[in-house]
């Protein structure tokens, strides 16, 4: 997946001391085309849109669920993804998930909307941030992992099962860092770019994907079809996003057209035709153009 570094945009100047600190430290760390594409979706939902912000439907699975949350707080966690917004969009990452693995508050949600600690607290009203669920709940309900208070930080750590690894799962990088197991070495699509410059070939998609050479010098054959089987993978989720903002274009401009007393012709030729470029390649290629 690509690098990049961060804009190196300074954090909101209403910010307190501790989130300017956390952003400022951000600026120097880098980011991949997934971790990006993965901040900019979930940013794009609404604070409590909690299937879109998993990319879930609503009939998901609870395995289903935790599969999500397992690839988007990694991907998001901002201790290893540099792009702006990457803590926000963790922490909707984190709300989704504690809520959409509690069948109490799953309940709630779907029959009600909104953030069902706050909607059904006492007295409290719907918020429209993702975070203040992180405060202490009502009673009953919790599932097993969750305790009455838990930071977004807690819930990735015991979800890991790293709570006392020091430092976080992310403190080192050995095979007990999340990302490093669970993902393996950075990847970069799109052309070389130091340290990326050792070239493999997707053997299904023929695609082009540069490697750091230090980081798979002592890979095997196996090893290496593996990591070509996960940058497919990732190159496969990448077009799928994509794809989904086409689809959501597209229908927006059919709506559009359509009106509310007549059909506007030109309109409705335009949206049919709008180029779904993504959509198209996943077609072809014979993938679902969901990327859950």
């Amino acid at each position: 997946m690509p690098a990049a570094t961060t804009s190196g945009a300074d954090a909101a100047p209403n910010g307190d001391a501790k989130s300017r600190d956390h952003n400022q430290g951000n600026q120097d760390k880098k980011y991949t085309v997934e971790q990006k594409a993965a901040v900019i979706r979930v940013r794009r939902c609404g604070a409590t849109e909690f299937y879109e912000i998993l990319g879930l439907e609503k009939s998901c699975s609870d395995a289903e669920v935790k599969k999500a949350y397992r690839k988007l707080s990694l991907l998001t966690h901002p201790d290893k993804n540099g792009y702006e917004g990457a803590d926000e969009a963790f922490k909707m990452v984190s709300r989704a998930f504690q809520v959409l693995s509690d069948a109490d508050k799953k309940q709630k949600y779907d029959r009600f909307g909104g953030d069902p600690d706050n909607r059904f607290g006492s007295g409290s009203a719907p918020s429209a941030s993702p975070f203040s669920g992180f405060a202490r709940s009502p009673g009953g309900g919790r599932g097993p992992m969750f305790e009455d208070e838990i930071s977004p930080e807690e819930l990735f750590n015991r979800f890991f099962g790293g709570g006392g690894m020091g430092g976080g799962p992310f403190g080192r990088v050995t095979n007990s860092d999340p990302l490093q197991r669970c993902f393996g070495p950075s990847f970069r699509f799109d052309s070389p770019e130091p340290p990326f410059i050792l070239r493999r070939t997707m053997p299904r998609l023929k695609v082009d994907y540069y490697l750091n050479p230090a980081e798979v010098e002592d890979y095997s054959n196996r090893n290496f079809r593996d990591l070509d089987r996960r940058a497919e993978s990732s190159y496969v989720t990448n077009i799928q996003y994509d794809c989904q903002i086409e689809v959501r274009t597209r229908n927006r401009m059919m709506d559009d057209a359509q009106g509310w007393f007549f059909q506007d012709t030109e309109k409705m030729r335009e949206a049919r035709n709008y180029e779904m470029r993504s959509c198209r390649r996943l077609d072809e290629w014979g993938f679902a153009r969901n990327s859950y």
